[in-house]
């Protein structure tokens, strides 16, 4: 890392990680042979080594924080969690797929003005599969299954005393696009982009609080999440929970 001064940091940053391997249980096995599906017997590990540039800067007198990074990942032998259906139902395996390489920028901005603390956050990549894997429904250049290449989030945060409590309030919205999941023979599935907002207001004592709360305020019904599998049997997608109205209460001991 690099402080040239009080309020800005530079560093550079390589990681690497691992999944550990394993097997696929004997049910899956018979399973599969029965329904005409190869699967392993053994799992391999997974790898992943990524190599990240950033910064992190404070202006405006300590008012205005700002942190940015920009990234490369290149992960081997990626672990993905498939569905099967077989005689007895459905069953899961796992399948060590291609490697995928991906590129991305992230960032987080907080700007305060008294009481008011304004926050926004962000993540945008383009991470994608660098062969295929015809068993898995994969192939070279299709992204990540069940990652969004883009998310997105900003807030608004108020307080106020009220004697020997604090007002507080609070507004959201956030972002997720769509995401993919692939099935084997040539079958995917791609949920909607959501956007949710929330807030609430409420007070804050020394040792409680007590709030009201909403959750997805503009009623946001679209499809959150799918397994391609599912899918194909007709399953009904997850999707976000709707429109709540509610009340918080928490006491610390």
């Amino acid at each position: 890392a690099w402080r040239p001064t009080e309020n800005s940091l530079y560093y550079a940053n390589v990681a690497q990680g691992f999944r550990s391997g394993g097997i696929n249980t004997g049910d899956a096995l018979i399973q599969g042979t029965l329904a005409g599906i190869d699967i392993p017997s053994e799992i391999e590990p997974d790898e992943v080594i990524s190599y990240e540039i950033g910064g992190k800067w404070t202006l405006l007198n300590d008012r205005l924080n700002i942190e940015a990074v920009v990234y490369f990942l290149d992960w081997d032998d990626i672990q993905a969690l498939l569905l099967g259906v077989g005689d007895a139902g459905l069953f899961g395996y796992v399948l060590n797929t291609e490697g995928a390489e991906g590129t991305g920028f992230e960032f987080g901005v907080d700007y305060r003005m008294g009481a008011l603390t304004l926050s926004a956050a962000g993540n945008v990549n383009d991470t994608a599969y660098a062969g295929s894997t015809p068993d898995a429904g994969i192939f070279d250049g299709t992204e990540i299954r069940l990652s969004p290449d883009t998310t997105l989030s900003a807030s608004a945060t108020y307080g106020w005393s009220m004697g020997a409590l604090n007002g507080v309030a609070f507004a959201g919205r956030s972002y997720f696009s769509d995401r993919t999941d692939y099935s084997a023979p040539l079958f995917s599935y791609t949920s909607d982009s959501i956007t949710l907002v929330n807030a609430r207001i409420g007070v804050e004592g020394q040792t409680w609080s007590a709030y009201l709360t909403g959750e997805n305020l503009t009623d946001e019904d679209g499809e959150f999440s799918q397994i391609a599998s599912l899918a194909q049997l007709g399953v009904d997608a997850n999707r976000v929970r709707p429109l709540t109205l509610g009340i918080e209460v928490n006491y610390r001991f």
